[in-house]
């Protein structure tokens, strides 16, 4: 009798053992459930922080862009204008400095030299930069840029309206039906704005302005600052 009482109290022994160690094996249970969770949140937080961080990391300028550009792809410097085309300024930068640049860093492939709109004068301005989208589009931005700046003649007095802009295309052998049907279209204008924006956000406030690597030149357009400007950059990198 002893034996078997002694057999059931051990029974009822274990057993509120049992009993006793549910609660802890539920709360063991819930606390490693809450572990993964957290540990799949840090996860998901991590991966979501380092996508941000690779879409921070690129380049947040047009100016990695090889539209509006010349020059060798893999030149250590970016210089790029925000210019407008009925600007006199600019029109001085593009005849003289612009050419200085093209044969001491462009052609030498240590510049490539990018071009961006800051059409802000008038509705001229605006007319103009679509065309030379238009021309851009055949492949000919740089010549029409140059035949714009070679007939400015003032601010918004009809120098850049569209009969003109379609005779420059006309004069430089582009094909005109296509060229006419661009600029009749507007097709380019909301990028044309896009990039004036850019510049805006960028500072821009007067043209020509120049940048260098994505860093503001002061006074840029003078050319011995501009080249000092690209030196430095050139030592630099």
């Amino acid at each position: 009798m002893a034996s078997k009482k002694g057999r059931k109290a051990l029974n009822s022994k274990r057993r509120s053992q049992s009993r006793s160690n549910q609660p802890q094996s539920g709360l063991k249970i819930y606390g490693l459930i809450m572990g993964v969770v957290a540990l799949a949140i840090v996860i998901v937080a991590a991966i979501m922080i380092l996508g941000q961080s690779k879409v921070n990391s690129q380049p947040q300028s047009i100016e990695a862009s090889l539209d509006k550009s010349e020059g060798a792809t893999e030149a250590p410097v970016v210089v790029m204008e925000y210019a407008d085309f009925q600007c006199p300024y600019c029109r001085q930068f593009a005849t003289n400095a612009e050419h200085q640049l093209k044969t001491d860093y462009i052609d030498p492939g240590k510049v490539r030299f990018v071009f961006r709109h800051m059409a802000f004068i008038g509705e001229e301005s605006l007319s103009a930069a679509e065309a030379s989208e238009c021309a851009n589009e055949q492949g000919h931005f740089w010549e029409y840029h140059d035949k714009l700046f070679a007939e400015q003649a003032g601010e918004n007095v009809g120098a850049f309206s569209v009969d003109n802009l379609k005779r420059f295309a006309a004069d430089l052998n582009l094909n005109t039906e296509q060229f006419n049907q661009c600029l009749d279209s507007g097709q380019y204008r909301d990028k044309v704005q896009q990039e004036v924006a850019e510049g805006q956000r960028r500072g821009v406030s007067s043209t020509p302005t120049l940048f260098v690597n994505g860093q503001l030149i002061q006074h840029g357009n003078d050319y011995q600052v501009l080249q000092a400007a690209i030196e430095s950059a050139i030592a630099g990198s």
